[in-house]
């Protein structure tokens, strides 16, 4: 078992709260942070902690870089409309992170300041940011998919479609 600990020290270095466990903490801090406030992490196991967490976002990456690059193999070779789909492609490309950044802001944020909540013991608060996360997760395709399709010629020109990518 890891023993882990989580500190807060002020400008002056003096630790104003301070927690302690094992496997896993939540650290709630009563007051509110002050600027030049720090956080200190501890743990007895630092290289295996850190391996776990980082793991899956690295492999989360490595699967989508993978799959990006075995798309466009597979779209690269499509007889005589390779080269223009590979083009479309790339000119989505940007609307996609658009849509992926907000679903990351949606499910993060969400998901933070749900853990915040059911660290301090409201349970109810959670479950109504977690809900609007959900729905609010629903609205974003919606209403983007509503905005692109009023503006995708524009758009799309200026991400970089000519004439003969935009039918």
């Amino acid at each position: 078992m890891a023993k882990l600990g989580i500190s807060v020290l002020n400008t002056q270095g003096e630790n104003e709260y301070w927690v302690r466990g094992e496997d896993e903490i939540h650290l709630v801090y009563p007051k509110e942070y002050e600027l030049g406030d720090t956080l200190v992490f501890t743990s007895d196991e630092v290289p295996g902690f850190y391996v776990i967490r980082v793991d899956g976002a690295i492999v989360a990456q490595m699967v989508n870089a993978l799959y990006n690059i075995v798309d466009r193999i597979y779209i690269g070779h499509i007889a005589d409309v390779g080269d223009i789909a590979l083009t479309g492609l790339g000119l989505c490309f940007p609307i996609i992170m658009f849509v992926s950044a907000l679903a990351a802001l949606v499910g993060i944020g969400g998901g933070s300041r749900a853990s915040i909540l059911m660290g301090e013991g409201d349970l109810h608060g959670a479950n109504e940011i977690l809900g609007n996360c959900a729905v609010l997760m629903l609205m974003i395709p919606v209403g983007s998919t509503a905005l692109f399709q009023l503006t995708k010629e524009p758009l799309l020109c200026l991400f970089g479609a000519s004439g003969n990518t935009i039918p």
